[in-house]
């Protein structure tokens, strides 16, 4: 079992002790965020949206409460995910259905628009995962990605702001608004 942690996990120093992490990668900046050889993801109390749960999400991982690694110190070995998984993202179906969110944008072409928080690289490294082609011109692509307030200034309806890709990718569905009868997605 590799486990992925977030930083701040509320882990006292002997117990991080006894969690290895995951080995390093050489992949993209994009894949290094979650390295495939992660199963698991700890995340701490507040388990905020980060990169690291966007990448656990699409690559399946069990994202798990900090109480986990605790439990299974205590036990002196690993204790069952299912009694410390956080909830609200729906990573069961993402385990269960791995291929769901690596084709979520299967057909579209998104263009990413200049951001650095998070970056260009790692977002369009988020949309070759879940399928997605990217275009580095406005012009051939279906949407451009940009960050919100970009987005807004920009007045047009093909510029969607970057948070609507994550939303997808955490709930595992295009949001319907995107979509014309003519231009719907078909599943």
């Amino acid at each position: 079992m590799h486990i992925c942690r977030q930083r701040h996990t509320n882990i006292n120093l002997r117990r991080k002790k006894k969690v290895k992490p995951a080995p390093t990668s050489n992949e993209s900046t994009a894949d290094r965020r979650a390295p495939d050889a992660c199963t698991h993801l700890v995340v701490g109390v507040s388990a905020r949206r980060t990169l690291k749960v966007i990448f656990a999400i699409v690559k399946g991982y069990w994202i798990l409460q900090s109480s986990f690694l605790a439990s299974s110190v205590e036990n002196d070995g690993w204790v069952s995910e299912e009694d410390h998984e956080v909830t609200k993202y729906p990573a069961q179906d993402a385990r269960e259905n791995p291929q769901k969110r690596r084709t979520l944008f299967e057909g579209m072409t998104l263009h990413v628009q200049k951001m650095e928080d998070p970056s260009k690289l790692v977002v369009e490294g988020l949309v070759e995962l879940c399928g997605g082609t990217v275009s580095k011109s406005l012009e051939n692509a279906d949407y451009s990605l940009a960050l919100s307030a970009d987005a807004k200034a920009s007045g047009s309806d093909k510029v969607l702001p970057v948070e609507m890709f994550f939303d997808s990718i955490c709930s595992g569905e295009l949001p319907t608004s995107l979509f014309t009868d003519e231009c719907s997605p078909g599943f």
